[in-house]
């Protein structure tokens, strides 16, 4: 549904012959001068073949930056110092670039009581069933994790938690954390269960940064 949407946004200006769109495509090369990008040399995975796009702007809207490294664009990464910035919370002494906010991959999540959808364990499950690094209060995956706001420890489960001082009907917990969609705004059955996103530190990768690194 997602795809139907982007694509009917692009549609009219596909059909005018305003927008062309290359599928499938990988940045391979860049050309530069002085400061300035002239020149993308991009390959298309299905044929092979290679074109090479000139223009007198380039937006990389990539997830990692690879336009970036790839013309040798000046850009910093990680943390920086308190010597560059002031900032009382920055690094003390050099720069960081390796000192990267952990990567998390979001999905979304519905709830269907009664049904089984158990998987094949996958690739190092065994290791990220027990993994606890040292900085964390726990295993990565259990409930248990420290609060953004003062570092304290705080277990919240994926359903209930009333929160005190609140109306008893209110709980914060993982389900509603990051609940992107509540079946009962919807007609009866339009949707068999409500949907939230997991967006949690239990699915935060930290064991190593991926930009500047091979």
């Amino acid at each position: 549904m997602a795809l139907a949407v982007l694509e009917g946004f692009l549609a009219p200006f596909l059909a005018a012959g305003q927008l062309t769109l290359l599928l499938e495509t990988t940045a391979l090369a860049a050309e530069t001068e002085g400061d300035h990008l002239r020149a993308v040399t991009v390959q298309h995975h299905p044929t092979q073949e290679k074109s090479v796009l000139s223009a007198p702007y380039f937006i990389d809207a990539t997830e990692l930056g690879d336009l970036l490294e790839l013309a040798g664009i000046e850009h910093v990464i990680g943390a920086e110092s308190q010597a560059q910035t002031g900032e009382l919370h920055a690094l003390p002494g050099d720069p960081d670039p390796l000192d990267q906010q952990a990567v998390t991959w979001c999905f979304a999540l519905d709830y269907l009581p009664g049904e089984d959808r158990t998987i094949a364990r996958p690739e190092q499950y065994d290791f990220w069933r027990t993994h606890h690094s040292d900085f964390w209060p726990g295993p990565q995956l259990s409930w248990t994790d420290v609060s953004p706001f003062d570092l304290s420890l705080r277990t919240q489960s994926i359903f209930g938690g009333d929160v005190p001082g609140l109306p008893a009907s209110y709980a914060y917990n993982r389900w509603l954390y990051r609940r992107i969609l509540y079946k009962d705004h919807h007609l009866p059955g339009a949707f068999p269960s409500d949907i939230t996103l997991v967006n949690w530190p239990q699915n935060d990768y930290w064991l190593g940064p991926l930009v500047g690194v091979s």
